[in-house]
């Protein structure tokens, strides 16, 4: 009598592949999960300064019509209270460097002789300088620690390029006002980035709070 054989059918590989691709993709998801933690997490440690806030304060309220004028007070103080804005925004997100700290002081030293001499101002050189100083602190913070707002920030510094060293800074009011308010506008985006981060941090703590 003949032998029959009977070929035993193979198993589906489709399944296994299938479950790879789960698993990859669970991985994935875990590892981005982790990622932003790890930012919500730094973000959480921060507040916003109380520098930065009136910063922002003074050159959204004051009068346009007080500005520009001969004594200068607006570009002086505001470039003074932008020095110590960004001074306290590095230090309060830990973003300094060798390159952030002599850019700062370099600011700073440069803010405080506009303070001592309004009228060195006449020629827009300084703030030119203070401007593009500036500019390149705040971009550095914001692509180390606010990635999701770059669109605030990516005209800074052509607006700082903009001031011309030597034509005087009455002529250019609208390119000095532009560059404050812009600076403004992204350091204002950032700082909700951060009071976001507060807020989160606040009502876990507060359903933690009510759970237990």
């Amino acid at each position: 009598m003949a032998e029959i054989h009977i070929q035993k059918k193979k198993k589906p590989v489709w399944p296994w592949v299938i479950a790879l691709i789960l698993i990859i993709v669970v991985i994935l998801l875990l590892v981005d999960n982790g990622e932003q933690r790890v930012i919500d997490s730094d973000l959480a440690k921060t507040e916003v300064p109380e520098e930065v806030t009136d910063y922002i304060k003074y050159v959204r309220q004051t009068d346009p019509e007080e500005k520009m004028d001969q004594s200068h007070e607006y570009s002086s103080q505001s470039i003074l209270k932008l020095a110590s804005a960004l001074d306290a925004l590095v230090n309060e997100t830990n973003s300094e460097t060798a390159e952030i700290k002599e850019k700062k002081e370099q600011l700073k030293q440069t803010a405080q002789n506009i303070q001592k001499d309004p009228q060195s101002l006449a020629h827009a050189d300084s703030l030119r300088s203070a401007f593009e100083l500036a500019s390149d602190i705040i971009v550095a913070v914001q692509e180390e620690h606010f990635p999701e707002v770059s669109n605030e920030v990516q005209n800074l510094k052509s607006t700082a390029r903009a001031v011309d060293p030597n034509t005087p800074a009455l002529k250019q009011g609208t390119q000095i006002i532009d560059f404050f308010e812009e600076a403004a506008f992204a350091l204002d985006a950032m700082t909700q980035k951060m009071s976001v981060s507060e807020a989160k941090i606040g009502k876990t703590k507060k359903r933690r709070k009510n759970e237990n």
